[in-house]
């Protein structure tokens, strides 16, 4: 419940998040540093907020690129 919430507040998708990821791979570490939102306790949700922010820093908004899959990408599918 936690995850979904945070994804809604960051205004993105979840595939438009999961596409982020690309930009921000050390995010996909186990042991990447991540701050500590206060009132967001598990690190699924901390990670979320971090990403949106780092997007959002980057200059992209929601809703502004088309999304692709990570299958796409890899040429086993097309986009979604």
């Amino acid at each position: 419940e936690e995850f979904e919430r945070a994804v809604a507040s960051t205004g993105f998708t979840l595939d438009e998040l999961r596409a982020g990821l690309e930009r921000e791979p050390a995010l996909t570490r186990p042991l990447a540093g991540v701050a500590r939102r206060k009132g967001v306790v598990s690190r699924a949700a901390n990670t979320v907020l971090e990403l949106a922010e780092r997007l959002r820093a980057a200059g992209l908004r929601p809703g502004m690129a088309p999304v692709v899959s990570l299958n796409a990408a890899a040429g086993k599918g097309g986009a979604q």
